[in-house]
């Protein structure tokens, strides 16, 4: 019971709406993430996407907190 209080108290709180809605983001994100060439291609960015737009309220070039967010694709 320690480990798990002290990860809440590393953790913080988890807002459960936004975390809900950016994993059905991203599930309906999966079949442009199958990797089968030459028919399946995988597009990761498509997923990327999502994830900066929920950090974006966090980041330092809304102002809003520490985070410097740059989306690298290789």
């Amino acid at each position: 019971m320690a480990t798990t209080t002290k990860l809440l108290e590393t953790l913080g709180s988890l807002e459960r709406d936004s975390f809900v809605s950016l994993l059905s983001n991203l599930m309906d994100e999966s079949r442009y993430l199958q990797n089968n060439p030459p028919e399946l291609i995988p597009e990761e960015d498509r997923v990327v996407k999502h994830v900066l737009n929920s950090l974006l309220p966090l980041s330092t070039t809304t102002g809003g907190g520490p985070l410097i967010l740059n989306h690298v694709t290789y």
